[in-house]
């Protein structure tokens, strides 16, 4: 009975996850925008640049496996194949909640039910070493977009200003994180999980930074090809200005899971069109980048969450 109960909850989580991800699609790709991206892609050149965008997944959730497995050893250690699954069945829970909040739930299927409860805690340390990245190359593309434009306007200026002010909490928080860390477990409503002490040594932490400019590297990189393979007439440092600035009003931003995508595409247009008079090819850029990097990985998390025996009642009592 609770193998078939068990069952029925991956099946109901599988059919809510792509009844999510059809709805997004069903509201990008109208026929017009298929048509226009079916015209584009007729150049073999385009189709080559898209086809490597789509190849630079892979590096892209490697990296960011091999930072979930890195920064949980001190917690408990699991091979690099338990981190991939769980980074990738993170991905496909998270899909179902604003900001992709929930994708902690399934990071931690894969360690002992006694440890879940941090390792839970660290998933949002592992993203605050890419959030500061993130932030780090917008702000520096933003200071330089301003300087080159001339245009101050205020709400830009406001903009870059709290962005500013989020990497400075940011870089203090990961600086005194174990002490951050520390009053945080101190919350009432947290206290029941029985955290107990977890390290993040600087070492550590510096080089999860690395690793994570590396992976900003990757993921820019295919926005740029898919930008160029969909008719946007720029060089790759004309357009990393841009992608930096997009990415980090895509992070300072809280995304609620059914707009995120027009969010993505309404930014790509303000951004991009100076570089491509068609409005359509721009948000086709922008939504296959989230197709590429967020639905085909979601869609093996799903199989992986099929094919992995859950112990329901511990998970439920961990979180």
């Amino acid at each position: 009975m609770k193998k078939q109960v068990l069952l029925l909850f991956k099946i109901l989580l599988g059919v809510a996850c792509f009844v999510f991800l059809w709805l997004k699609l069903h509201n990008q790709f109208s026929d017009e925008k298929i048509g226009n991206l079916k015209n584009t892609l007729q150049d073999p050149g385009a189709l080559w640049l898209l086809l490597l965008a789509v190849v630079l997944v892979i590096p892209n959730w490697l990296i960011e496996s091999y930072k979930w497995k890195r920064i949980t050893e001190s917690i408990e250690r699991i091979s690099f194949g338990n981190a991939l699954k769980g980074v990738l069945a993170g991905l496909c829970i998270g899909n179902l909640t604003p900001g992709r909040f929930g994708e902690f739930a399934g990071r931690i299927l894969y360690f002992s039910p006694d440890n879940r409860s941090k390792a839970s805690v660290t998933h949002f340390v592992c993203g605050a070493t890419q959030l500061f990245i993130t932030l780090v190359f917008g702000v520096i593309s933003g200071v330089f977009w301003l300087l080159r434009s001339g245009d101050w306007n205020s709400f830009y200026v406001i903009i870059l200003v709290i962005c500013i002010v989020l990497l400075a909490a940011l870089f203090f928080i990961l600086l005194n994180i174990e002490s951050a860390y520390k009053k945080v477990a101190r919350f009432s409503f947290l206290q029941r999980f029985k955290l107990g002490a977890v390290s993040y040594p600087r070492p550590v932490l510096l080089e999860l930074t690395g690793w994570s400019a590396l992976r900003y590297l990757v993921f820019s990189t295919q926005y740029i090809l898919l930008l160029k393979s969909c008719g946007a007439y720029a060089s790759y440092t004309e357009l990393f200005v841009p992608v930096s600035i997009s990415f980090m009003l895509m992070s300072a931003i809280p995304m609620i899971s059914f707009i995120e995508v027009a969010i993505r595409a309404s930014i790509a247009v303000i951004l991009f069109s100076t570089f491509n008079s068609n409005e359509l090819l721009l948000v086709t850029a922008s939504t296959l980048l989230w197709c590429i990097n967020l639905v085909l990985p979601s869609i093996a998390g799903y199989f992986i969450i099929l094919s992995t025996r859950i112990k329901l009642k511990e998970t439920v009592k961990a979180l």
